[in-house]
């Protein structure tokens, strides 16, 4: 009588994990040593897309409208340090940063039909992402930007600084907007909190120390 309740009691417990899994997107598969291993649904969702696939902030952004007799001109816009862009006849700027091309292109073609035009196409793409590095570094040059970088890792890229550099005043200029910073190779590399992020188009000057 008891090795029955175990059996029913062992019955109902995979029943109810199969349930659980099944409600989870899992598989049930059997190992070697008879326990069930429960795997994630090749179906699940994937995710947040990869920092490479999303927008930011010195990203250049091209727009181009196609379905009606006379449409826009070709919007070519280099997304701002606020992360937003402007695109022709639109009252107000539109929020990029943060988005996927095709999220920002649905947003943009949802303000523009039918407030403004009956039927539009549009498309969205984004500009290849470089920065660049000159000055004291032992190679300077322009060097793709890939994911999420910090002005360390740009003079990473350009295999460090030379033994002429000076590194208590290195400047980062954004060209997102112009602004001119100034960065401390000692600090960053001593605390990362003085590590400044580095965004698509900026530029690292790295002066000649005074001797």
């Amino acid at each position: 009588m008891k090795n029955g309740f175990n059996y029913l009691r062992s019955a109902l417990l995979l029943l109810l994990t199969a349930t659980l899994c099944f409600s989870a997107g899992c598989q049930l598969l059997n190992n070697p040593n008879g326990r069930e291993t429960m795997l994630p649904d090749s179906n699940a969702s994937e995710g947040t897309p990869a920092n490479s696939d999303i927008l930011a902030a010195g990203d250049h952004v091209f727009i181009t409208y196609s379905g009606i007799p006379f449409p826009p001109q070709p919007h070519n816009e280099q997304i701002r340090q606020d992360g937003k862009i402007h695109p022709p006849h639109l009252e107000d700027p539109v929020q990029a940063a943060g988005l996927t091309v095709g999220e920002l292109r649905k947003i943009l073609h949802n303000l523009y039909v039918p407030r403004i035009y009956l039927k539009l196409t549009l498309t969205v793409k984004m500009g290849e992402r470089l920065f660049t590095v000159h000055g004291e570094v032992q190679l300077a040059g322009r060097y793709t930007y890939s994911g999420t970088m910090t002005v360390l890792d740009g003079i990473a890229a350009a295999h460090g600084l030379s033994n002429y550099a000076s590194k208590r005043r290195i400047l980062v200029t954004r060209k997102a907007d112009g602004a001119v910073l100034e960065f401390d190779y000692n600090k960053a590399r001593d605390n990362p909190k003085h590590n400044r992020p580095l965004y698509p188009g900026d530029i690292i000057y790295v002066p000649r120390r005074q001797l």
